[in-house]
């Protein structure tokens, strides 16, 4: 593969439709489009769109309920130069981002209910998965430190942040992460991820870059999944471990189709016993480690002889650095914050405007919220969040490293560890189960795995745990049971 971090996505739609003209863009349901066809389409849906008044390098807002129309929302702006906000209509936290930048141009097939400037140009979704003979609008330039994307941040808080990221972050992560999973043209990249997240739209990037497939599902159906990766020619797949693990229910631990090369697992830890079963079946997974603010994928490795201990998560792409800092920022060689260098950090947050460097230190890193440490081998391990430390007579504990070993336990199917106060011991640890298990059988399990101060003091049966879109869990809405 040959590398050329400079490109832009923009360069990359323009190359891919000289150079693989024939080759398969996107395939959603009965709808197939080469890339000549779709750079075609583009270059007319550019120029209905311009003719109504889309702006380019102003940014876009994009408010829609399925897939397609937004993955062609995805191609528009990078053909159009828009700074593209992508954003699901059930988030009105993070729908609320439209008034607080500022944006002035709306693409949407929701109510006129969303909290908009009177002078925000609305213009219709239909237009984006309707054929159209408007006159073609030939791009306009595109500059390699443009916004391309401001993507709101998931987070687990509810608080949602713009994160910024140029044509040049894009390009440096897209690269690199071609590099790593060996995505090339001919290559098929089954995307089910939401793509108001980065983790989806980086798969539509990905494919772009290298002139291959992207195999769109509108949401999960592990049995639309197990099928078409048996239809298709699918070489990647990305999951988080919920789905992961669905899917495997589906096809009842049987291997996957021998063409499938890499099952890229992120969007939260993946567990020991998850990643034993998987690989006893099989399964080519990739547990990772990404965020938003560095454009993706940061870390990740290939699971073939031996599962991944929880939180482990391989070692940074090429060109990104990542260290262990403290809460002043300084290296550490234990454990600590996460500090990511390199091209792929962002340019900034555009909370409360579009002021670069807002979120970085004075030389360009970020400091995520995100505990780890590094081993002998060079290898990250993600360990949990700053903001998730529990305290339990004097003691940091984090939730993960119980959750981790809660879920080995039989008749666990997920679980999350949160505190109430104590008088005593500061807090006192529970544990909400989701599952078969009772509490005696899980009291016991815990009582010959985990040291006193990580052990739950109360064990609470719940139904499904809540979790955001990408499988986190939103441990803001735990309260209700731990109250």
């Amino acid at each position: 593969m040959t590398l050329c971090p400079e490109s832009s996505p923009a360069d990359w739609l323009r190359r891919a439709a000289r150079d693989h003209g024939d080759q398969t863009a996107l395939i959603h349901g009965r709808q197939t489009l080469d890339y000549s066809i779709l750079y075609g389409r583009l270059a007319r849906l550019a120029g209905r769109y311009g003719a109504a008044g889309l702006r380019s390098r102003s940014p876009l807002a994009v408010v829609v309920g399925s897939a397609p129309p937004l993955a062609w929302a995805t191609y528009l702006a990078i053909y159009w130069g828009c700074p593209l906000l992508p954003l699901a209509p059930s988030r009105r936290h993070a729908l609320a981002l439209i008034r607080e930048l500022r944006i002035r141009q709306l693409i949407t097939d929701v109510d006129d209910s969303l909290p908009l400037s009177p002078d925000t140009r609305r213009l219709p979704a239909q237009w984006l998965i309707q054929e159209t003979h408007h006159p073609r609008a030939a791009p306009p330039p595109h500059d390699i430190e443009d916004i391309q994307l401001v993507i709101a941040t998931s987070g687990t808080t509810g608080a949602s942040k713009g994160v910024m990221l140029s044509a040049q972050n894009l390009a440096a992560a897209t690269t690199a992460s071609c590099h790593r999973l060996g995505l090339e043209a001919g290559g098929m990249w089954l995307n089910c991820l939401p793509l108001c997240h980065i983790g989806g739209l980086a798969v539509i990037l990905r494919c772009m870059r290298a002139g291959a497939t992207v195999l769109l599902h509108d949401g999960f159906d592990p049995a639309r999944v197990w099928r078409d990766l048996h239809t298709h020619r699918v070489t990647h797949l990305s999951l988080v471990p919920a789905m992961l693990s669905r899917l495997m229910d589906q096809g009842a631990d049987a291997p996957p189709p021998a063409q499938l090369r890499v099952v890229l697992v992120g969007g939260g830890p993946l567990s020991g016993r998850l990643a034993d079963r998987a690989l006893k079946a099989h399964w080519p997974i990739h547990p990772s480690y990404g965020l938003s603010e560095a454009s993706a994928l940061v870390a990740t490795r290939s699971v073939k002889t031996r599962a991944s201990r929880a939180g482990e998560v391989g070692t940074p792409l090429q060109g990104v650095e990542v260290d262990i800092v403290d809460q002043a920022a300084r290296p550490t060689g234990g454990q600590g914050r996460v500090r990511i260098r390199g091209a792929t950090v962002m340019a900034g947050y555009a909370n409360p405007d579009w002021s670069r460097g807002l979120g970085l230190d004075h030389e360009g890193a970020f400091v995520s919220n995100d505990l780890g440490r590094i081993d002998g081998h060079g290898n990250l391990h993600i360990l949990g969040r700053a903001d998730e430390i529990l305290i339990v007579g004097g003691e940091n504990v984090h939730p993960h490293e119980i959750e981790a070993e809660l879920c080995r336990c039989p008749g666990v199917e997920d679980c999350a560890v949160g505190a109430c106060r104590d008088d005593v011991w500061g807090q006192q640890l529970i544990a909400l189960v989701h599952g078969t298990v009772c509490e005696p059988e899980i009291e016991r399990w815990c009582a010959t795995r985990l040291p006193g101060p990580l052990r739950p003091r109360r064990f609470i049966k719940v139904g499904d745990l809540p979790r955001n879109a990408l499988g986190k869990l939103a441990r803001h809405r735990l309260c209700d049971w731990l109250d």
